[in-house]
């Protein structure tokens, strides 16, 4: 992932965001096997293809008993498959900026839905959204937004929370305190415990 600006003179950076934006529209399969290798689950592979190919095609309904897409998809956070099949449409606009730019331009219930779901999933504004290339960058900021809200939500369950170590983890000295006996003390008091004093 790399982030090119447009700027004046860029140095051939208009030519890198005309390439990236005419690139072909991605499969459902392209973009999920692109977020499984991002989060290094390949099993995510199948079940994101047919997630992502419902909410593509405009068929959300789940299949007769599958709830998986309600459920979360704990590799990616706390979201459910249907936020993620959200991200997916939003992907999928990102890589058509004709579709884009007709939805985006009448302020229709789509649209207006679109330009929540950019603020709720990805944190982006429409301008953000508009501004940016490519489809990828959609997946990579939805899944540090999932992540942390996952944390938020830890945090909020447990309240503030500190890393310690286990209880069973041996303690050891951070430094020479009247509690740890020094190496020199320490044969004499093997001795003495042994004499029995």
């Amino acid at each position: 992932m790399c982030s090119v600006s447009s700027l004046e003179g860029g140095g051939g950076a208009g030519a890198i965001l005309a390439a990236v934006r005419d690139r072909p529209r991605p499969a459902p399969m392209e973009m999920a096997e692109w977020l499984a290798d991002r989060a290094k689950c390949a099993a995510l592979r199948a079940p994101l293809a047919t997630l992502f190919g419902r909410a593509i095609t405009n068929n959300g309904r789940p299949s007769l008993g599958s709830t998986w897409s309600d459920a979360p998809i704990t590799v990616l956070g706390n979201w459910p498959g249907s936020a993620w099949q959200e991200v997916a449409r939003l992907a999928d606009l990102a890589a058509n900026r004709e579709a884009m730019g007709r939805l985006l331009v009448r302020r229709n219930p789509a649209g207006a839905q679109a330009i929540r779901a950019m603020d709720d999933l990805l944190g982006a504004t429409e301008e953000e959204f508009r501004e940016r290339a490519g489809w990828e960058w959609v997946f990579e900021a939805a899944s540090r937004r999932s992540r942390e809200q996952q944390l938020d939500v830890v945090a909020s369950t447990f309240g503030p929370t500190r890393l310690v170590a286990p209880a069973d983890t041996p303690r050891i000295p951070s430094g020479l305190t009247s509690e740890w006996p020094h190496p020199s003390q320490a044969g004499d008091l093997v001795m003495k415990r042994a004499a029995g004093e």
